[in-house]
Order: C-alpha cells, then sequence, then structure tokens
C-alpha cells in the first residue's frame, strides 16, 4: 500500500510547490497533485535533509571539549532540530594531547 502525505508545500530542490502529495516509492521521492490522491494531511513543509561535513560542535558543546558520546549525541540533536540529517563530527585546531585523544 502505498502512503501519500499532503504537507502545506514541498521544496523539490528549485521551487516551493504547494498542492502536491508526497510518497516514496523504490526508494525514490514521488509527486502527485494533491487531488489525484488520497493523502494523510500534514502541517509543515517538507524539504530534503542538510548534510554538515564539518561540525565543531553544537548545542552547547564542543567536540574537543566533550568528545563522549552524550556529548556527541547532543551536538547531533542540536543539527538535527535545523534539518540536518548527517554531520561529519570534527575538532578544530588544539593541542596535541586533545587531537590524538581516541
Amino acid at each position: 500500500m502505498t502512503v501519500w502525505y499532503v504537507p502545506e508545500a514541498v521544496f523539490d530542490g528549485d521551487a516551493l510547490r504547494r498542492s502536491v502529495a508526497v510518497s516514496v516509492q523504490g526508494g525514490r521521492v514521488v509527486l502527485a497533485p494533491v487531488d489525484s490522491v488520497p493523502g494523510l494531511p500534514m502541517a509543515g513543509i517538507i524539504a530534503p535533509g542538510f548534510v554538515d561535513l564539518q561540525v565543531n560542535g553544537g548545542g552547547g558543546a564542543l567536540l574537543n571539549t566533550t568528545p563522549t558520546l552524550a556529548g556527541i549525541a547532543g551536538i547531533l540533536a542540536a543539527h538535527r532540530a535545523s534539518g540536518t540529517v548527517a554531520v561529519m563530527p570534527t575538532v578544530i585546531t588544539d593541542a596535541p594531547d586533545v587531537l590524538d585523544a581516541e
């Protein structure tokens, strides 16, 4: 069974489109006119997630000073709240003992 979602709008990478339904079929995002499919209404805008390839910290934590699972989880949560779906945590230039820490 295909599930269709009907958000307030969809950003397709070029334009903000209204009156469209969204589904995932075969691993691909598919759009259809809202009046052509039964859909589940939802608030907000659907847009692609961001990928940040250099994240030093977030949510009040810096990877250099909080290189723990809890610290990284906080950094990820802070970025996820703004639409980031993947990050590459990185340390900034620091003393050798910080850069060498496991």
